[in-house]
């Protein structure tokens, strides 16, 4: 999903289609984690209570997560369309 940044007030922000709410069970006024990775430029949202685990994420995995999205970019593409 492609969303794009938005400014409101003096901050900026990103809308959450309400299908994508809907199937993730949030609601407005829910508190959400935001995790970012600078290095990879990776923002992970999670809500408040599924934190288990989320420690594990270092830079080196997104590292790693970026170069097998790269290497194995034909396959994602048919598997999504799957």
């Amino acid at each position: 999903m492609l969303q794009q940044i938005i400014k409101v007030g003096n901050s900026l922000a990103v809308t959450l289609p309400a299908k994508f709410t809907k199937q993730l069970g949030l609601n407005a006024g829910e508190k959400i984690r935001v995790i970012p990775n600078p290095e990879q430029k990776i923002i992970l949202i999670t809500t408040e209570d599924n934190t288990e685990g989320l420690s594990n994420l270092t830079p080196e995995f997104f590292s790693w997560l970026e170069e097998t999205k790269a290497s194995q970019s034909d396959l994602i593409k048919r598997l999504a369309k799957a």
